[in-house]
């Protein structure tokens, strides 16, 4: 791969990497509806998969191993669900779910200053 392949690479990585922070940001801010955060948890997935497939630093794949997985299905319902389930129940597992955002979140601005090869270290 050549030098720019890599740096466009890079750059739509970095791309993407925000465009998930902002994603998390909104679900967090209460545009959290089922769907979307399905549709989130399954864009993180293939985010991380491009990423791990074209990126090879040990500091990235750190905290790739580090981001803990969207569990979108704790919020699905069966009818059965819908009509028996207690209402904290549900408010619990959307809890669990946010939590999960939260921290992917957080994960992905750390990815984001290791994928520019910025460090904690470099900042102190």
């Amino acid at each position: 791969m050549t030098s720019s392949e890599k740096e466009k690479k890079l750059r739509l990585m970095l791309r993407q990497v925000r465009d998930a922070q902002v994603q998390a940001g909104n679900i967090l801010a209460g545009n959290n509806s089922r769907a979307n955060i399905e549709t989130f948890a399954r864009f993180c997935t293939e985010l991380n998969d491009y990423i791990r497939k074209y990126e090879d630093r040990k500091e990235v794949a750190d905290v790739l191993n580090e981001m803990p997985e969207i569990q979108y299905k704790l919020l699905q319902n069966s009818l059965w669900g819908y009509l028996f389930s207690p209402w904290w129940l549900t408010a619990s597992r959307k809890k669990i779910v946010t939590d999960q955002i939260r921290r992917v979140r957080e994960k992905y601005a750390m990815l984001e200053l290791r994928l520019r090869g910025i460090t904690v270290d470099s900042l102190t």
